[in-house]
């Protein structure tokens, strides 16, 4: 649910502040106290030094902040300016933004982690692949060396290619373009 709300009034003095409010759309109006309005609002005291702020120095400030009245499950963008001696108040619930940020820096931390475990298995097979070349560059291996140096290249590579295989149908299925190819298979060996 987004909405935004037009405030303006009065600060009244010992955390009274007079409203008039009505949303954007211009559709409900009213006056009240900003207690009855928004419930525990002076509890936030970066917010009202916001407001105090703006008042004082005549300057459009803007915040965005979690809601105290609700556990900090809801965020606000607020925008605070004054309007001849009175102040105004505009703000927009951006609760499903913020969440869609979250989500988004949760998805880019699983992608470092997997990136992170994807570099470190296909570096494994390099070890063996190097040792191996070093055996068979040898001049001192034996045609037998030379045979085990060949076959441990061939299996690291054979591992490394699988790796990349898996990782190429990763990519292939986040952009929906993996096909299936059918074939029968023998469940007994």
């Amino acid at each position: 649910m987004s909405f935004q709300v037009f405030l303006h009034g009065k600060i009244l003095g010992s955390g009274t502040f007079l409203v008039e409010g009505s949303t954007a759309e211009g559709r409900a109006c009213w006056t009240s106290l900003l207690s009855e309005v928004l419930p525990r609002a002076w509890e936030d005291q970066e917010r009202f030094r916001l407001y105090v702020e703006a008042l004082e120095k005549g300057e459009v400030r803007e915040i965005e902040r979690p809601s105290a009245a609700d556990d900090d499950r809801a965020w606000f963008h607020i925008i605070v300016s004054p309007l001849e001696g009175d102040l105004a108040v505009w703000f927009a619930d951006i609760t499903h933004r913020k969440n869609q940020e979250r989500e988004l820096i949760e998805a880019d931390r699983r992608k470092d982690e997997f990136l992170a475990t994807l570099a470190h298995q296909l570096r494994n097979p390099l070890a063996p692949i190097r040792q191996a070349a070093s055996i068979a560059r040898s001049a001192r291996s034996t045609e037998e060396q030379k045979r085990w140096s060949h076959d441990v290249i061939e299996r690291q590579v054979q591992h490394m290619s699988l790796l990349l295989d898996d990782l190429l149908d990763v990519s292939r299925i986040t952009h929906g373009t993996l096909q299936l190819r059918r074939q029968s298979t023998d469940l007994h060996s």
